[in-house]
């Protein structure tokens, strides 16, 4: 009887994470087309060709980086301009590529770290375990310092955009 009331717990805590995930996945698809619409029509409305690239990851941070750049030509064109869509896919980029990097890193560092500590013995496990909560936290620290850095650059653009609306 134990068994069949696990069984039946573990059916209605999959059932209810995949209608999660779903729910998810739905919003996350109506915000990605709401988005690469609005930018897409921005970018017309300021004369910006290649529209399209709003719907291209990575590519729709250029596009912004763009349309932030026409609130430098029209207010101020004796300025010479920031190349903001340069400036935005080089932070996008280095941050893709920091996340991957530092995720496998730490992927890595936790396999051969574990597999290390089981071989040698239970003091081992718990310095291990202090160890790779130490490393976790760094981990995060630099992801999440990473992600502010974007955040603002991206405040700083979207800042602009809505200026040269």
């Amino acid at each position: 009887m134990n068994e069949m009331l696990v069984e039946i717990i573990s059916m209605v805590v999959i059932g209810v994470m995949l209608l999660l995930y779903g729910i998810l996945i739905f919003f996350s698809l109506i915000s990605y087309v709401i988005t690469g619409v609005s930018l897409m029509k921005i970018s017309k409305k300021l004369g910006v060709e290649k529209g399209w690239l709003a719907f291209v990851p990575m590519a729709n941070y250029w596009l912004l980086g763009r349309l932030a750049e026409e609130d430098g030509k029209r207010y101020h064109p004796e300025k010479k301009q920031k190349k903001w869509g340069k400036i935005y896919l080089t932070v996008g980029i280095v941050y893709l590529v920091a996340v991957l990097l530092l995720t496998s890193a730490y992927l890595v560092f936790s396999i051969v770290g574990s597999l290390g500590a089981a071989q040698s013995g239970s003091a081992a496990v718990a310095e291990m375990g202090v160890l790779r909560m130490v490393v976790q936290i760094a981990y995060e620290a630099v992801l999440m310092a990473l992600a502010f850095a974007v955040m603002i650059v991206g405040y700083v653009i979207f800042y602009k955009v809505y200026h040269a609306m």
